[in-house]
């Protein structure tokens, strides 16, 4: 008997964690890593890190300017970010 009890309470405990909110960045990371499989899948090579800093920044601004002026092609936030996430890695290999 205390065993069934006990999976009861286990499942009741997984059905209330899976009604939590979610934490807030998690779908913006899981955006952000979409992104990079999406690259790695079309540039297998790894390329993006033979370019630096500065043109991916530019590559962001793009993105950034392609969101404001309502293209919808692309999610161009998350391009962004990748972007800009991608400035930064290579800044501090440097």
């Amino acid at each position: 008997m205390a065993t069934k009890t006990k999976k009861a309470t286990n499942k009741a405990k997984r059905a209330r964690r899976s009604r939590k909110p979610r934490d807030p960045f998690a779908r913006a990371f899981d955006s952000v890593a979409r992104v990079m499989r999406e690259g790695a899948r079309k540039h297998p090579d790894n390329d993006w890190v033979q370019r630096s800093p500065d043109y991916h920044l530019g590559r962001a601004e793009e993105h950034l300017r392609l969101l404001r002026d309502g293209d919808q092609r692309q999610d161009h936030l998350s391009h962004a970010t990748t972007r800009l996430l991608m400035a930064l890695t290579l800044r501090e290999l440097t």
